[in-house]
Formats: C-alpha cells, sequence, structure tokens
C-alpha cells in the first residue's frame, strides 16, 4: 500500500508537466493597433496580456517612418530595422534598439548597401566608422 501510494505521487507530478507546458507554450496573441505612437500610424503584430506590441511586429506611419522587429513593453526592443526618419533620408538603420532608442550597433544602409557602422548608448551615437569593405576599397 506504501509503494502504491508513493508511485501514485510521482504519478501526479509527471501528469501536470504537461498541463503546464501547454499553458506556457500558448502562441502570443496577434493584433493590429490604429493609431499606435502618433496620427497615422500603426502597428501590427504579436502583443502582450497588456495589450501593448510585445514579440514581433511592425510599426509604419503615412509619412513613411516605419519599424519591423522585436519589441517589449510596447517599445522597439531587439534586433530590428527602422526606415523614414528625416535624418536619415531614404537610409534604413538595421541593428538593435533597446527601450524604444538605438542601442549597440547599428548600419545604416541605401539601396541595399552599407554606408556607414555606427554605435549607439541608449539613442546617441557614440562612435561612427565606415564599414570594411567600404574602408578596404580606400
Amino acid at each position: 500500500l506504501k509503494i502504491q501510494r508513493i508511485r501514485n505521487n510521482n504519478m501526479s507530478k509527471y501528469l501536470a508537466l504537461p498541463l503546464l507546458a501547454a499553458v506556457l507554450l500558448q502562441p502570443v496573441a496577434a493584433a493590429v493597433i490604429s493609431p499606435y505612437q502618433g496620427s497615422g500610424c500603426r502597428y501590427e503584430g504579436d502583443v502582450g496580456k497588456d495589450g501593448k506590441p510585445e514579440g514581433k511586429g511592425v510599426w509604419s506611419c503615412r509619412d513613411g517612418r516605419s519599424y519591423t522587429g522585436g519589441f517589449k513593453k510596447g517599445r522597439f526592443d531587439g534586433k530590428g530595422v527602422y526606415t523614414g526618419s528625416s535624418k536619415f533620408r531614404d537610409m534604413s538603420l538595421d541593428g538593435t534598439f533597446k527601450d524604444g532608442f538605438a542601442h549597440g550597433k547599428i548600419t545604416a544602409v541605401k539601396d541595399g548597401s552599407p554606408l556607414f557602422v555606427m554605435k549607439y548608448d541608449r539613442g546617441n551615437i557614440v562612435e561612427v566608422k565606415l564599414p570594411k569593405k567600404a574602408a578596404k576599397a580606400k
């Protein structure tokens, strides 16, 4: 009888694991949020329980600005590509973002070619270099 009770307790632990895994592995909900972060802008992609962008998504505006990549707590966060800023005409900024800011290595790209590589610290440029291929061509 004692052996049977121990087996039942162990068995219930094993039965609980698939249930826990099923709950934790539920897909993140997808949504369209319009307007989002400005008039004429919208977000389409994964959202968290709070209804804010969380995971992968696309933020785009009628004026041409857009960001495709990772989001966390409603902000750009992770690997992504930002395009359309008036500071960077016809260029894309491809790299990492954190808490809504460019952060780490960002490559400025125009017409598919890298123009320069920048290092950002929470939105502030701290270093600018030519890409390795362009530097060797000189």
